[in-house]
């Protein structure tokens, strides 16, 4: 939070001091530049005109231009170990410890700009604690969350019923009491962003208002990809690519089978760590010589441009930016609808259900057979993504500030301040809502995933004994 009155003092503005908002920014994790910290941090960078931006996090580092503060809040003899590795060991041995001191920090801060009378907004990236939430309500200071995937709700009963049809325990760590707190927390928030269609239902499924959802995305930086090195030589067919977490969640079991029953000649590369549940049930399928395996990469722009098509059939997402990365690549994209972030459609691929493994394979032939087809899909798909840059979704996600910001009257005659008894009257909050959903009502939620996911053609049904084979209930019951 800042005031300026270095600028109030110079001729022409009447020595009164010109208040700026601030936004708090809250992330549990290291801002390391890797996975949810690269996403946070590129959204800060393109914010726009916000100029108070404040980042809690327990250790991490920015670049002198990054137009916000980094507030580092692990102990310094803690952050400040000689090694990366060493600091991500102490901040795993103490992340109750770290989360807590993190978020005291990023509370200081909040009262101190409320207790000044000046405007502050918290935008809170998952997970915090109810009583952080709670305080940050009672204090009057508007609270937006960014949702990184599905509502937990939605996430647990896809995933175990997965896990459950392929005779599995499931190894994620959804549990009812979280799906639960997930409830509680965005009750506690202001507004929500959701980064795909499949996001926004089921947070509202869950008792979100309408009215608290905001459309959003991930993003992509072309300047990464930049370059005509390739990492994988030419083959005699075509390159089917997939980034990300080798797991069932991502549905890589699934592309392993469909590959296999496609008969293409050509090869199947997943780059990614593997999820030791894909190396029991699919051990056949690695092994085949057309199966390419990659752990890491630092330049995952070379295996882009390897790529003749990029498939995804994932079965839970936010808004997965290895979608927009390959679209933006001018790669075609098969994927589901809960994939498709909001670049893959019809003109830049196949969005189809999960399970549906005859029009995976139809799908995969397709593209193998018609490179022309390929190459237009491709060029709408670069087309598309250019509108899911970092520097666009973070100018959207700026606007929504801007709007907050309107409404604790910035600008306007301190007496039309709003303190926090009137604030609550000026932003919307959803109280307790009867129609929030418990885990258990299985047959409505089933109903509303088939909804928002249209992909699936209303199909999902919860509860019948032998559901049609390929449709949603496999995934969902």
């Amino acid at each position: 939070m800042t005031t300026n009155c270095v600028e109030a003092a110079k001729p022409g503005f009447g020595g009164a001091c010109e208040t700026a908002a601030s936004v708090f920014v809250f992330l549990p994790l290291p801002a390391t530049g890797a996975g949810v910290s690269y996403s946070c941090t590129s959204i800060l960078r393109n914010f726009g005109g916000v100029q108070n931006i404040d980042l809690f996090t327990p250790y991490g580092s920015k670049s002198a231009k990054d137009p916000f503060r980094l507030r580092q809040t692990l102990p310094p003899a803690l952050r400040l170990l000689p090694t990366r590795r060493a600091r991500g060991l102490a901040f795993r041995v103490m992340r109750q410890f770290a989360t807590g001191h993190n978020e005291k920090k990023l509370l200081e801060a909040t009262n101190n700009a409320v207790s000044a009378q000046q405007p502050a907004v918290a935008y809170v990236w998952p997970d915090s604690s109810l009583d952080m939430l709670r305080q940050l309500r009672d204090s009057g200071v508007p609270v937006v969350r960014e949702m990184i995937n599905c509502h937990r709700g939605v996430a647990k009963r896809i995933l175990d019923a997965e896990y459950k049809r392929l005779g599995l325990e499931p190894s994620h760590s959804i549990s009812a009491e979280s799906v639960d707190r997930e409830v509680e927390a965005l009750d506690s928030c202001d507004y929500v962003f959701c980064s795909n269609n499949c996001c926004e239902q089921s947070v509202v499924d869950f008792g979100v208002p309408k009215s608290k959802v905001r459309p959003t995305s991930f993003g992509w930086e072309p300047a990464r990809f930049k370059g005509e090195a390739r990492a994988l030589d030419a083959v005699d067919g075509p390159t089917f690519l997939f980034v990300g977490l080798v797991c069932i969640r991502k549905g890589a079991h699934l592309i392993l089978r469909y590959w296999a029953a496609s008969g293409i000649r050509g090869r199947l590369v997943l780059v990614g760590k593997v999820e030791p549940a894909i190396k029991d049930i699919c051990a056949e399928y690695l092994r085949r010589d057309d199966v390419i395996m990659v752990k890491y990469t630092h330049d995952i722009g070379q295996f882009y441009r390897s790529a003749d098509v990029f498939v995804f059939p994932t079965l839970e997402e936010g808004g997965p930016q290895v979608v927009n990365e390959a679209a933006g690549c001018g790669v075609p994209v098969i994927t589901t609808a809960m994939g498709a972030a909001r670049v893959a459609n019809g003109a830049t691929g196949f969005v189809l259900d999960p399970l549906d493994e005859t029009g995976w394979i139809e799908a995969l032939r397709t593209l193998a057979e018609d490179a022309e087809l390929r190459r237009r899909m491709g060029v709408e798909a670069h087309r598309r993504a250019m509108s899911v840059t970092w520097e666009e979704v973070g100018g959207t996600r700026g606007r929504v500030f801007d709007e907050i910001v309107g409404k604790l009257g910035i600008g306007q005659d301190s007496q039309a301040h709003p303190g926090p008894t009137n604030l609550k009257h000026s932003i919307p909050r959803s109280g307790k809502n009867p129609k929030i959903l418990r885990i258990d009502d299985a047959e409505v939620v089933g109903e509303q995933i088939a909804k928002f996911c249209p992909a699936f053609g209303g199909r999902a049904r919860l509860g019948s004994p032998e559901p049609p084979r390929g449709s949603l209930d496999r995934w969902v019951a």
